[in-house]
């Protein structure tokens, strides 16, 4: 597909996951009439797939969920399907065969899920845009920086350094990658320690002690310039988890 239309095709995707989050939140989620959700029946992946017969022209979206794990909700993409984008949302973590923590997910399992959505899905002649909300935002920018295999990037309130499994630290020891790569953990930002006493703890100066090392930004930053499809970030001002907007 021709990269110059996706980017287009980006912002109408993240605008109506953005709304359609808000409306149905604290809704009952039937699943409309005409679309389908499967289990996808595969050796080493973990996915739903949901689609509609008849979306033959709009990229497929392989979706990635956040640091909960498990599969971004289905019934907030119910729209997006009707709009003629089909997805694969695949789980890293937190299902039935696969780790059970956000540690060292390798990234040729998202490899593989975009591999499978271009060979079997129809994905070389739509196209395939990796989306992600928050860690899955990180995991989608760090990809797409060593892989060159999906036509476009939506990433929700991303992070722009690796950092480990947890941001919850009591002992620096423990600390290990949420990705790898080759085999080998991908180089992460040491997040600081939690504060021993009681009270308010302040994530977002925990974020920004790490950018203002220049040495664990050397090591741990994402090197999204080597990305070569759309980009598409979105990021509030007021994330109350870290400093999205500045990143």
């Amino acid at each position: 597909m021709n990269k110059l239309k996706i980017f287009p095709i980006c912002l109408g995707i993240s605008l109506y996951v953005l709304v359609i989050t808000c409306i149905v939140s604290c809704q009952p989620h039937p699943v409309p009439e005409g679309i389908t959700v499967t289990q996808l029946e595969h050796p080493s992946l973990q996915a739903h797939l949901i689609s509609k017969l008849g979306n033959q022209i709009r990229p497929w979206v392989v979706l990635v969920s956040g640091s909960s794990g498990g599969y971004f909700p289905d019934h907030h993409v119910y729209g997006l399907v009707e709009q003629g984008y089909d997805i694969l949302s695949l789980a890293c973590f937190g299902v039935e065969g696969t780790p059970d923590k956000l540690v060292e997910i390798p990234l040729e399992y998202v490899q593989s899920a975009i591999d499978y959505a271009r060979s079997e899905l129809g994905g070389d002649s739509r196209g395939v845009v990796l989306m992600g909300p928050s860690r899955g935002g990180e995991l989608a920018l760090l990809y797409a920086s060593h892989f060159h295999d999906v036509d476009g990037v939506i990433a929700y309130s991303p992070g722009t350094l690796v950092i480990p499994e947890t941001i919850h630290v009591w002992d620096a020891a423990d600390l290990r990658s949420s990705w790898s790569l080759g085999g080998d953990p991908v180089p992460f930002a040491p997040m600081p320690l939690m504060p021993e006493e009681p009270g308010w703890v302040d994530f977002h100066g925990m974020y920004s002690s790490l950018w203002a090392d220049s040495a664990v930004v050397a090591q741990a930053r994402i090197p999204v310039e080597q990305i070569t499809c759309p980009v598409l970030l979105l990021a509030g001002e007021s994330d109350g988890v870290w400093p999205a907007a500045a990143m």
